[in-house]
């Protein structure tokens, strides 16, 4: 494997980074502030959907041969703790609750992203 100057891999992680702060500060908005045309079980899928794809951008650049399972595993469980944080953050902002459903469709979310970055990882090495 290659080793790639820092400034490459910085760059590579801005993305993931900028995105986590995205989430921290929506989740710092009061309840009241927050949009309710959106399906909150959507929001929380589509959001961590994301951010796992964003992290393990950050990790592997979406090379083929470097998306392995530890890869997605080590990506899977930063983006679920950082899930669990937000709600833990939450129950500090006023007219916001902590809650174990939303962490799990962030779940679903993450579990779904790694499954497509799996699926077409592999399809990518039996071509080469």
């Amino acid at each position: 494997m290659r080793k790639e100057p820092l400034s490459f891999r910085i760059l590579r992680a801005a993305p993931a980074v900028l995105y986590l702060a995205f989430i921290w500060l929506v989740s710092d908005r009061p309840g009241d502030s927050l949009p309710t045309h959106v399906d909150d079980r959507i929001a929380h899928f589509g959001e961590y959907f994301l951010l796992m794809l964003l992290v393990t951008f950050a990790l592997t650049a979406f090379e083929p041969d470097r998306i392995l399972r530890r890869t997605l595993l080590a990506a899977g469980g930063f983006c679920f703790a950082w899930a669990v944080l937000d709600e833990v953050h939450q129950s500090f902002v006023p007219g916001r609750f902590p809650s174990v459903k939303d962490v799990a469709f962030d779940l679903i979310g993450i579990v779904a992203a790694a499954a497509l970055m799996a699926i077409l990882a592999a399809r990518d090495r039996r071509r080469a």
